[in-house]
């Protein structure tokens, strides 16, 4: 079982890699609070919406969104100043882990100055990197590491979600000796207990 630090941010190195799945999953099995700083777009709903239905944990677990758009639009041209003095978690929550999940990838731009990676700086919680399982994904993973170690980022390790593929991940532990390489299969059905699986499976088994 991997030890899990307070406060864990998950990162993707694209959109659709599937941050809003693994972090149900991380939030269900550790049991802690989920937190969207900035959602952009809400229909059908809200990534907090979609993981509290999945997890069915009470609402004590979800913290609200600093930003909320209705449009799926990128943040910066929503036009409306993200800052990120006003992208700050309470002090205290009322669960022992915290998952944040970032709005896109590590170099998004949220206003016409900043990027996703600065909040990541002011936040300075390890980071999971979420990197679809395809064939781009060894070159996705080790250019958003070097990123992350360049800007002197904590990082928590990288997951590899969907269809396991041993030439991907033993490929990417080669160059990255220092972070665990996780591997989350697909997950047909989505229930609490798929999601309770998908935790035990990953967590336990990933680092075999």
């Amino acid at each position: 079982m991997i030890t899990f630090p307070e406060k864990l941010f998950i990162t993707g190195a694209d959109e659709h890699v599937g941050k809003t799945f693994v972090s149900a999953v991380l939030t269900l099995g550790l049991k802690g609070c989920y937190w969207k700083p900035i959602q952009c777009g809400v229909s059908p709903c809200t990534d907090t919406e979609w993981v509290h239905e999945a997890t069915g944990l009470p609402h004590s677990h979800f913290l609200k969104e600093s930003y909320r758009f209705g449009e799926p639009l990128l943040p910066h041209a929503q036009h409306t100043g993200i800052e990120l003095t006003s992208l700050k978690p309470p002090e205290m929550t009322p669960h022992s882990h915290l998952i944040v999940e970032g709005a896109g990838g590590i170099m998004l731009p949220l206003n016409e100055k900043e990027l996703v990676i600065d909040f990541m700086k002011t936040f300075n919680a390890p980071t999971l990197v979420v990197i679809k399982n395809n064939h781009g994904a060894i070159n996705q993973a080790l250019l958003t590491l070097e990123k992350l170690e360049r800007e002197k980022i904590p990082i928590f390790g990288v997951l590899l979600n969907g269809t396991k593929d041993r030439i991907n991940r033993r490929a990417i532990k080669q160059h990255t000796k220092f972070y665990p390489v996780f591997e989350m299969d697909f997950v047909n059905h989505i229930t609490e207990q798929s999601l309770k699986e998908a935790f035990a499976e990953t967590f336990t088994a990933g680092l075999e």
